[in-house]
């Protein structure tokens, strides 16, 4: 286990987000995961999630897909205990790593994963060869705001272990350099999910706001704000 791995599973990581393991973004993620996979006409019957943190994703999307049977996987122990909690007749998880499963899924699911790994490009072949059709969602963290103002990628280094910021040019090459081909991608606003109520993030949630409707994609670049969300097989 490496260094970077061990706050997942002390405790720590649990702590750095007071305790919900980020279940308040659940809906959020489901709904356009839900959204994105249906456009394509995909019906996938067999899913699981790698690093499933609280489990709040699989089980919104259990409610909405109910032929399709979920497994999620974590190697922290305070997640999976978190993610109990929503396990149904379809719904369960696993504690340990994803990868040594031997099961093959119709669609794998990394959320606000690969961000966190140590070497993302060995993580991203894994995930090319756990189901036919993978969805990522990337935190878009780098921007000219994050430029200007270093502080917030160490910040979110610190705070949420996103060890790897990446602009969406290079989440787009990275997948691509591991084998995967790009079906479709769009921008989430994850920013409207911020509860930060600072005059800072309350003038860049308004620039936000005034740019969005002419490009996400500059508004992405200039302020940050945003997550890259691919279907990829």
């Amino acid at each position: 286990m490496d260094a970077q791995e061990e706050i997942y599973q002390d405790g720590r990581y649990l702590d750095k987000t007071g305790g919900t393991w980020h279940l308040e973004d659940a809906q959020f993620k489901a709904r356009y995961v839900q959204a994105l996979v249906e456009s394509h006409g995909l019906r996938p019957q067999q899913v699981c999630e790698v690093g499933c943190g609280g489990g709040g994703v699989l089980a919104s999307l259990a409610k909405a897909w109910p032929q399709t049977a979920f497994r999620g996987f974590d190697i922290s122990p305070q997640a999976v205990e978190l993610a109990q909690t929503l396990t149904s007749s379809r719904v369960s998880f696993e504690l340990g790593d994803a990868f040594k499963d031997s099961r093959t899924f119709d669609l794998a699911l990394i959320l606000d994963v690969v961000e966190h790994v140590e070497d993302p490009f060995a993580f991203l072949r894994q995930c090319k060869r756990r189901a036919r059709y993978k969805v990522f969602h990337i935190p878009l963290e780098i921007s000219a705001l994050s430029a200007l103002r270093p502080a917030v990628l160490v910040r979110s280094w610190h705070d949420v272990g996103h060890i790897h910021p990446y602009s969406l040019e290079v989440a787009r090459l990275s997948l691509k350099q591991t084998g995967h081909r790009i079906l479709d991608s769009q921008l989430t606003p994850v920013w409207r999910q911020n509860t930060r109520r600072s005059l800072f993030h309350a003038g860049a949630n308004a620039l936000r706001r005034s740019i969005e409707p002419f490009s996400q994609r500059w508004a992405s670049r200039l302020l940050g704000g945003y997550s890259l969300l691919v279907l990829a097989e």
